[in-house]
């Protein structure tokens, strides 16, 4: 299981994507093994998705992530926003600390 998180930005300030994850599944295809979608809010118009795929790679798995949500900007439900970034999160070695 991979996630990949997508940070969108809305150009107009609009109302929280409250619908986000049911619009981005009905987006998804069977081959993009999307699994999960969940939004977090910010105050500054930013919205951060995570997607969660059940892909064996990690870039196909990011791939997929912004193909799924570039697809799905071009719908109403994401009216006014952009994407700024998409990747995988990454975490710090327990060995760094």
């Amino acid at each position: 299981m991979h996630l990949v998180h997508v940070q969108l930005r809305s150009n107009d300030d609009r109302a929280p994507l409250d619908h986000a994850p049911a619009h981005l599944m009905a987006y998804a295809e069977p081959g993009d093994r999307l699994e999960h979608v969940s939004v977090a809010r910010h105050e500054s118009g930013r919205h951060t998705l995570g997607l969660f795929f059940s892909s064996t790679a990690l870039a196909d798995a990011e791939h997929t992530a912004l193909r799924l949500t570039l697809r799905a900007l071009r719908s109403d439900a994401f009216a006014g926003c952009a994407v700024e970034r998409c990747e995988a999160a990454l975490v710090t070695s327990p060995l760094a600390y």
